[in-house]
Order: C-alpha cells, then sequence, then structure tokens
C-alpha cells in the first residue's frame, strides 16, 4: 500500500513537459522515430488527422506526444499546425454544403492548400487519380520571382493569372478533405461520349449537368447534358465562356449539339432544375457580365432538343437565340 501511494505521490509531483503547441499529421503514413540520429527506430506509423502534442523541436524535426501518449520525432514537414488544420475543418464544412459543378480527379501528384495561393499551407498531398468534386473556381496571380540583379523600381510586367479551384477530395482509406488545388493538376471526368465531342471542339470543360432524359433512336431515353467550359485560355474573369447542350439523336446513334452559346462571360455556380417528368422543361440560370461590366441572370428553359433563354416568367426572350433540333456535334 505504501509503495502504491509512493508510486502515486511521485507520478503527480513529477514535473511534466511544457507542450509547446497543437498539430495535426497532413499526410500519409508518417513516420514516428524513436531519435533525430541517423541510427534510428521506426516506433509508430501516424495517420492522417492524427493529432500530436508539440514537446520540442530540433531542425526539421519536431518531438511530439500522440493521443496514445506515445512519444517520439516526426518530420515537421508531415505535420499542420492547429489553427491551419481548424481552417480546414472549416473549409470541409463549408464544401459539404456547395453545390458540386462537376466530378473529376487529380491528373498529377497535387498540393490541396487552405487557400487559392501556392504560399498557403498545405493540409494534404494527393496522390495522382484521386476522385474530386468541383465546387468553386477563383483567379490568382502567379507569384513573380525577382532575381538578385533586378531593380526595384525597374517596371514589372503585369503578373500572370491562374486558375485554383476548392474541391472536395476522396484519397482512398481517408476520408474526405477540402481545399485548393492548382487548376491545371485536375482534369473533369465527362461522361461518355461527351469528351470526344468537347474535344473536338477545342472546349475546355468546367461544368457539366444532366438536364433531362431524351427519346433516343432506339425508342429508350437518354440523359441530356449541359457543358460549360472555356477555350483553354487560364485566369479569365469568367469562370466559362461557353455553354453547350448535347441531346440524343433520335434518327441514329448518337449525340448532337442541340445548342451553343459562345463569348458568354458566365459565373458559377449554376443553378438547376432538372426535368423530372416527360414534356416538363428543365430550368437553369446562371450569372453573366457584359461588355460594360454590368452583371444580370441569365436564364434558359430546355425540353428535348429545343433550348431558349427565358425572362422571369419563363416566357421566351424577343431577340433569344432560336432553339434548333439537335445537329452533329461539331
Amino acid at each position: 500500500m505504501v509503495v502504491v501511494v509512493g508510486l502515486g505521490a511521485y507520478w503527480l509531483l513529477w514535473p511534466r513537459r511544457a507542450v509547446l503547441g497543437v498539430s495535426y499529421v497532413n499526410g500519409r503514413n508518417a513516420t514516428l522515430w524513436s531519435t533525430t540520429a541517423q541510427v534510428r527506430e521506426a516506433t509508430a506509423t501516424l495517420a492522417f488527422g492524427d493529432r500530436l502534442e508539440i514537446l520540442d523541436r530540433d531542425g526539421g524535426f519536431a518531438e511530439v506526444r500522440t493521443a496514445k501518449g506515445q512519444d517520439g520525432w516526426v518530420d515537421m514537414r508531415s505535420l499542420v499546425r492547429f489553427d491551419e488544420w481548424e481552417q480546414a475543418m472549416a473549409l470541409l464544412a463549408k464544401a459539404k454544403q456547395m453545390p458540386v459543378e462537376a466530378q473529376g480527379h487529380t491528373k498529377v501528384v497535387s498540393n490541396l492548400r487552405t487557400e487559392p495561393k501556392r504560399q498557403a499551407e498545405r493540409v494534404l498531398q494527393l496522390s495522382r487519380d484521386v476522385p474530386v468534386d468541383f465546387l468553386q473556381r477563383q483567379v490568382a496571380d502567379v507569384p513573380i520571382i525577382k532575381s538578385d540583379d533586378t531593380d526595384d523600381d525597374d517596371d514589372v510586367a503585369e503578373p500572370r493569372k491562374e486558375d485554383w479551384w476548392l474541391v472536395r477530395a476522396k484519397p482512398r482509406d481517408q476520408g474526405e478533405i477540402a481545399g485548393w488545388v492548382l487548376g491545371r493538376f485536375l482534369t473533369v471526368d465527362l461522361p461518355s461520349p461527351l469528351p470526344d465531342y468537347v474535344s473536338g471542339a477545342g472546349i475546355h470543360p468546367v461544368a457539366w449537368f444532366v438536364l433531362e432524359q431524351v427519346p433516343d433512336s432506339s425508342g429508350g431515353v437518354l440523359p441530356e447534358y449541359l457543358v460549360l467550359g472555356t477555350h483553354g485560355n487560364e485566369g479569365l474573369d469568367c469562370d466559362f465562356t461557353v455553354l453547350r447542350v448535347y441531346s440524343p439523336l433520335k434518327k441514329r446513334a448518337g449525340y448532337g449539339t442541340a445548342y451553343v452559346e459562345s463569348n458568354v462571360c458566365g459565373h458559377l455556380p449554376l443553378q438547376l432544375v432538372a426535368a423530372t417528368h416527360s414534356g416538363d422543361q428543365a430550368l437553369f440560370q446562371f450569372r453573366a457580365t457584359d461588355g460594360a461590366g454590368r452583371t444580370t441572370d441569365r436564364k434558359y428553359a430546355a425540353s428535348e432538343t429545343s433550348v431558349h433563354r427565358v425572362n422571369d416568367d419563363g416566357v421566351a426572350r424577343a431577340g433569344a437565340p432560336k432553339a434548333r433540333r439537335a445537329a452533329k456535334p461539331r
């Protein structure tokens, strides 16, 4: 009994090490090491999102304590600060409430960041072919790197701009995580046979939607698609400049172009009321900016191969582009 009491008093009175802060694991399979020496032993494998208390720092390593009470050393490049992690979790909560503009995947290894800029904290490095939901696009300046012989007073060219996308990523065995990724590292997954049609038209797709189910040449029904995109330019003020509707052909297999509109400066998100019954109209609208800088709502109605702009009351606008039958894709 005396021994037990003595051990308890020893544990209570023993000075515990101060915690310098809290971080989270931002990569997969981070290793907990016994020491920072070259000869060391791996004592545990840490998972993405594990909470760690920071006890000490030595060069590029941090001494940490896991939630299970295990101490060791971790490469600091595998960690994200508490405030940055909280920001990432808030971003995920926001992302879960946002409409999805398209589904796609990462083309290459990509950094998922808390803000749409290269200097922002990296929450996670996504591997290739990770599924993502496209949620929101934003444009940022490409950082300018000055050489030592550049005079600060010299005229500096206007910085180039690049696309960033807020995505909800679904890494394997890691749950969902949201963040910003460089647009050129992502690709939109279009349903067949749209990739060939869109590529043939020179369109870089940014979003797509199913408007309705339309009768096809076999007597069945197939989805009618709305595709939004650009002609490959990056850093535009517009989220998309082209919209096309692809509808099933009734006399032969395949799809035709039921509607085309170019030179529009459209902004996401697009609001869609898809047709749920045969004969119903599908309605969609988005914000667009004209040449004078005025931003207004543009509304459209689609019924099988008929697509046209409408007023607020659903009546076709005077002077609106005429609807036409589905034609061969071009």
